[in-house]
């Protein structure tokens, strides 16, 4: 939004739009994420619902899982959320971006929330 806002200010309050401006907020969107994740394992969100992403070791995720996971999660959504669903299937509780990028994600108890 904010992005978005400081354009059309500079475009004399005009809407902007285009590939270019797409690419830009695809850009902000991959940084968060990989932002949050490899630095404290969750988004603002994921401290809400006490969940955090680790890798097999309970640290945070590398920079590589956490592209995999940006990558895989497209794929999980994209036939009808089977590989969100996959979490309830699989022995090790993981989704399939888990799965690939080697990461599970983790309710935190009380302790570890404070």
């Amino acid at each position: 939004m904010v992005t978005l806002w400081a354009w059309i200010l500079i475009n004399d309050g005009e809407a902007i739009y285009g590939t270019f401006v797409q690419l830009v907020l695809m850009m902000e969107f991959i940084a968060f994420y990989i932002y949050c994740w490899t630095r404290t394992g969750q988004t603002l969100g994921m401290r809400a619902w006490k969940i955090k992403i680790v890798d097999v070791d309970g640290e945070n995720p590398t920079l590589k899982q956490t592209i995999v996971r940006l990558i895989v999660i497209p794929v999980s959504w994209s036939v009808f959320g089977l590989g969100f669903f996959w979490f309830y299937f699989s022995k090790t509780q993981q989704t399939w971006h888990d799965r690939f990028s080697h990461t599970f994600t983790v309710k935190l108890s009380e302790e570890e929330t404070d």
